[in-house]
């Protein structure tokens, strides 16, 4: 279970996670308490404050990324975030149609056949 709190106390902003291990005795709750979130230690990152939710993975996938991000030594929430990252870093097929499209064409001084050729047999 876990149950997380984030106040702003003196203009410092504060998060308070509560996590409790479901096989163990409630006397043995961690509090992890960060009052350095925004002081940029990794712990939190506050221009990623939102929340992603994926239902219904199917459980070959889930197992395929856990042992993926297991391999890469992070988390699976680590391993998927560096993921999203990186496919949104890349422009889509349409995008790149419309920036391809946007520029100008290039004419060619001989045909790249000719070209090749040139430059092999030199």
């Amino acid at each position: 279970m876990v149950l997380a709190a984030t106040s702003a106390s003196g203009g410092a902003a504060m998060t308070t996670a509560v996590i409790a291990n479901s096989t163990a005795a409630a006397e043995r709750v961690r509090v992890a308490t960060s009052e350095r979130a925004y002081a940029g230690d990794g712990y939190h990152r506050p221009h990623m404050a939102r929340l992603l939710q994926v239902r219904e993975v199917p459980d070959d996938v889930h197992r395929t990324l856990k042992v993926r991000a297991a391999q890469a030594g992070t988390s699976l929430s680590e391993y998927v975030r560096a993921e999203l990252e990186l496919i949104a870093s890349r422009p889509t097929p349409e995008e790149l149609r419309t920036r391809l499209a946007t520029r100008t064409p290039v004419e060619a001084s001989e045909s790249p056949a000719k070209a090749i050729r040139r430059r092999r047999d030199a």
